[in-house]
């Protein structure tokens, strides 16, 4: 997608693997070709003493979403640890239909503490949107998502129990059902003695 004009972020390997949904490598090696750009910049804390920063209007082609200011300002803040901004930088991608690389985002900002990021996560597992479909970590991260607080997650959950209720209560009374249908049968076939007949002792 095209940048703003003013679009211009510095970001390291994870964000821009992140944003594009490739892996750190794949980044290193779009750097080391030339095909994106970027600076090394002194990290103390890492074994070389360095890391990269990748310029993110330089990679506008391989993000599937538009630069806005406002998508870049998203960005920066959860590059920066803000769990709703990240969540933010995940629904972009999800309204640009890289749901993939939104999952990634929500499970990013999930893992930060956000609610929100956890509700989506329980949609998106439901539904199959950039995963595939599975309703046991769907419902795990429902509950997460209630257990933060989120009302539209606790109001999900409760139409949840009220459903299962219902289909307990359901098969309670087919079960009751068969159960004297069985009866009826066993008494259809139970013929009962006019005694016995004669010669038999």
């Amino acid at each position: 997608m095209t940048p703003s004009d003013d679009a211009s972020l510095l970001v390291c390997a994870q964000t821009a693997a992140l944003l594009t949904g490739k892996t750190d490598r794949t980044i290193i090696n779009w750097l080391e070709s030339g095909a994106i750009k970027g600076k090394t910049v002194p990290a103390g804390h890492l074994p070389r003493g360095q890391t990269w920063k990748i310029d993110l209007s330089s990679m506008a082609e391989h993000i599937p979403t538009e630069l806005t200011g406002e998508f870049m300002e998203s960005v920066q803040k959860a590059e920066a640890g803000d769990a709703r901004e990240t969540t933010n930088v995940a629904t972009y991608f999800s309204m640009s239909g890289a749901d993939k690389i939104a999952v990634s985002w929500f499970e990013l900002a999930a893992k930060r503490g956000d609610a929100d990021a956890m509700n989506w996560l329980w949609d998106s597992y439901y539904h199959g949107y950039g995963v595939e479909p599975d309703f046991a970590v769907a419902i795990q991260w429902l509950g997460k998502a209630a257990k933060q607080g989120s009302m539209m997650a606790q109001s999900t959950v409760e139409s949840l129990r009220k459903i299962d209720a219902v289909l307990r209560e359901q098969q309670k009374d087919e079960h009751h059902d068969i159960l004297e249908d069985i009866k009826r049968l066993a008494n259809m076939n139970h013929i009962p003695s006019q005694g016995r007949p004669r010669g038999v002792q």
